[in-house]
Formats: C-alpha cells, structure tokens, sequence
C-alpha cells in the first residue's frame, strides 16, 4: 500500500470490522457502498418536491384534429 494511503480503512477497527491490512473486511471498499447508499438517499431526499411538482402538473392534451370535409 502507498504510505499516502495509510488514512484508509479507520474506522474498521472501532466497528469491530478487523484492521486496515488484514481481516475479512480489509479490502472491502465499504467506503464505496457508503458513498453509493449516501448519493441514494441525497437524491431521493432532495428531488422529492420537484417530482411531486411535476406530477402534480396537468397533463398537456394535444390539439383535436380537424375535421375532415
């Protein structure tokens, strides 16, 4: 591992999850799920007044066709 990345992995040990170089949980990438479940739950968050905006909106009916003679 590079020593710029010896940050990694800290909080590993205070869950009960193993050490940062050996251990089920050592190259798990939990930070990657975390980041996935976070980016999730912001948008389902933040988006929920726009979608209720939009689905509030009437529907645009097109025009009627003309009448054929």
């Amino acid at each position: 591992m590079a020593s710029w990345l010896s940050w990694q992995g800290y909080l590993l040990s205070p869950f009960g999850l193993g050490s940062k170089i050996d251990g089920a949980w050592a190259f798990a990438n939990l930070g990657v799920l975390i980041a996935l479940a976070i980016g999730f739950l912001g948008t389902v968050a933040l988006s929920r007044g726009a979608v209720r905006r939009q689905e509030d909106r009437p529907l645009d009916r097109p025009a009627p066709a003309p009448a054929q003679a």
